[in-house]
């Protein structure tokens, strides 16, 4: 197995924001049946050890191909332009002031008659704007040429990606407030 392919090539997909979802998973599951441990089990250890590399990358690569924000990521980087999850780097003023007040909203939500209300309320603004900024992602990315690529609108893609990140992020959160308040 080639570990420098990019993952697009891994799974012989397009690259490109939008995937064919049912041509990834057949993919995945044809390279796991090939390259999976288990079918190395009584191989030399050169081979269980290639076996689990492969393996890790697979997966890696799936995971990442699968969700829509990490695979956004990927195209960012891919197209040469690194992303620095622990600076806050997100540039569009209204972007911050939304999320500002979507977490005031979710910091009074311990202090609500009811908190399931606001939660799912809160949680469908962020699934909202998390799937406005998606497609945004994917209409932009349309654009791009891998060959030839305008560092400008990349750094657009990246600056969606912030935006993602920190929106899948407040999801993250508000399934645990919401778990908790369910204990």
């Amino acid at each position: 197995m080639d570990f420098k392919q990019n993952y697009f090539e891994l799974f012989q997909l397009p690259i490109a924001y939008q995937i064919d979802s049912h041509r990834l998973n057949t993919a995945f599951r044809e390279l796991q049946n090939q390259i999976h441990p288990d079918r190395y089990a009584h191989g030399s250890e050169a081979e269980k050890l290639t076996s689990v590399q492969a393996s890790s990358f697979v997966n890696e690569a799936y995971v990442t191909l699968k969700s829509a924000v990490a695979r956004a990521h990927y195209l960012v980087e891919l197209a040469g332009v690194a992303i620095d999850l622990s600076a806050n780097t997100i540039a569009d003023g209204a972007f911050l002031m939304q999320q500002m007040e979507l977490r005031e909203q979710l910091e009074e939500v311990s202090n609500a008659s009811d908190p399931e209300a606001i939660l799912e309320k809160i949680a469908g603004q962020v699934h909202e704007t998390l799937t406005d900024l998606c497609r945004n992602f994917e209409t932009l990315s349309e654009q791009w040429d891998f060959n030839q690529l305008d560092v400008n609108a990349v750094g657009k893609g990246a600056q969606l990606v912030y935006q993602m990140k920190f929106l899948e992020k407040l999801g993250i959160e508000i399934e645990g407030i919401e778990q908790a308040l369910l204990d």
